[in-house]
């Protein structure tokens, strides 16, 4: 038999007779409201599909969800209205937005005036918001506008807090938006406007990601056009099929195209047949200098007058090369120095910052002097001797060429 006494098991669950169990009572929401529109404030114009986007970005009612073509650089995780702003060391006060409320309740002794707060993928908002029932158009400054360029998408979160309690309710719907920060304000051909797809390009297949200085972002895009965007040289007559040859002159250049990869029926300075994947160096100097624009970079071009014979570096979609035409004579992308089938760049163009060379073409080269850039991509020997050049010093035709090379532009339109 237990010495121990019986255990109830209501005496387990059930409080003492005395002892009242407390209610807890859920207070109603402070306030009943929702979000009617956004619209971006920087005065940088975006376009998507070559339509100018307008304001507001968002608003209620309406689906702006991105459409899911990732081949014409439109993806889901975006919106069909997106916006463009510059770092914050450039954007002074342009780093506001507007954001229309309206509120439907609120609660008695209400602050007069509340918090809006929002958040895009840690980008974020804040304005005050008049409490009084009806609509108001509020004035929202971006707290932490980047230093670097960035890409933000999807969906953002809103509430409204009172300033003294800190109580906040969330705000309904949630608000599709996208928005790209840039080094500077948009430049050469996309001064008026700057295309969507072209800063989806960098950011999403180039990797563009978080760069701080010019020098930085057009590294990234010379060697993304250089490499992991699959394109390869013509190496049968190193014809333009981009229309690099038109956008070198200050005319347009089909960076659309070069984007997407997308081949023209015929290579309209060539006649032959393109695969939407073959360039020459006008193509390929059109795009670094056109892509970076579209970050604030200005970038131009050069256009070197005679080039010369090539020393050892990876063509574009080749690899070890110093016979770029090989395709012609069917010999083979190397060939001896001496060999009379090895061909040559009659002229040669290519990217520069602030007179610093990117070539996309080959190599790839970043950040160069000219002097440094001819001298470690001409085979000046064989050039000269093959030319006929007698009586000077490798470094004084080195000079010479400097003399004599043309900077342009590049191309003041994109199609």
């Amino acid at each position: 038999m237990s010495n121990h006494f019986p255990i109830k098991a209501a005496s387990v669950t059930s409080p003492p007779a005395n002892i009242k169990r407390a209610r807890v009572v859920v207070p109603p929401s402070l306030i009943e409201a929702e979000i009617l529109s956004v619209s971006w404030g920087s005065g940088i114009v975006v376009s998507r599909k070559k339509t100018a986007v307008t304001a507001p970005h968002w608003e209620l009612g309406q689906t702006l969800d991105e459409v899911d073509t990732p081949d014409d650089l439109l993806y889901r995780t975006g919106s069909q209205k997106p916006g463009a702003y510059v770092v914050k060391a450039k954007a002074g006060t342009n780093n506001k937005a507007k954001v229309k409320v309206r509120i439907k309740r609120a609660a008695a002794g209400m602050a007069a005036t509340l918090t809006l707060k929002g958040e895009l993928k840690g980008l974020k908002f804040q304005g005050d918001c008049p409490s009084s029932v009806g609509e108001h158009e509020v004035s929202v400054e971006i707290l932490n506008l980047p230093d670097t360029t960035e890409h933000y998408q999807g969906d953002a979160r809103w509430s409204l807090e009172d300033p003294a309690s800190k109580a906040s309710s969330a705000l309904a719907p949630a608000t599709r938006l996208e928005l790209f920060v840039l080094l500077d304000a948009p430049t050469g051909p996309f001064a008026t406007e700057v295309w969507a797809e072209a800063l989806r390009f960098l950011f999403i297949r180039a990797g563009l990601g978080a760069s701080a200085k010019a020098d930085a972002a057009i590294r990234k895009i010379t060697r993304y056009c250089h490499g992991k965007h699959g394109l390869h040289y013509d190496t049968q007559r190193g014809a333009s099929f981009f229309g690099g040859d038109d956008g070198l002159n200050g005319n347009a250049f089909q960076l659309m195209r070069y984007m997407q990869k997308k081949s023209a029926p015929i290579c309209p300075a060539s006649g032959a047949v393109d695969d939407g994947r073959t360039v020459n160096c006008y193509d390929q100097a059109c795009a670094v200098q056109t892509l970076a624009c579209s970050l604030g970079i200005p970038a131009r071009c050069y256009y070197q007058n005679p080039f010369g014979f090539i020393n050892k570096t990876d063509l574009i979609g080749v690899g070890a090369c110093n016979n770029p035409f090989y395709s012609s004579n069917g010999t083979s992308p190397m060939i001896g120095a001496n060999d009379p089938n090895r061909t040559q760049f009659g002229n040669h163009a290519f990217a520069h910052l602030a007179t610093r060379v990117e070539d996309a073409c080959a190599g790839p080269h970043h950040n160069e002097t000219l002097k440094a850039y001819l001298t470690g991509s001409i085979d000046v020997p064989t050039t000269m001797k093959t030319n006929g050049i007698a009586g000077k010093k490798p470094e004084d035709y080195i000079a010479d060429l400097i003399a004599g090379v043309y900077e342009i532009p590049g191309a003041r339109e994109v199609k």
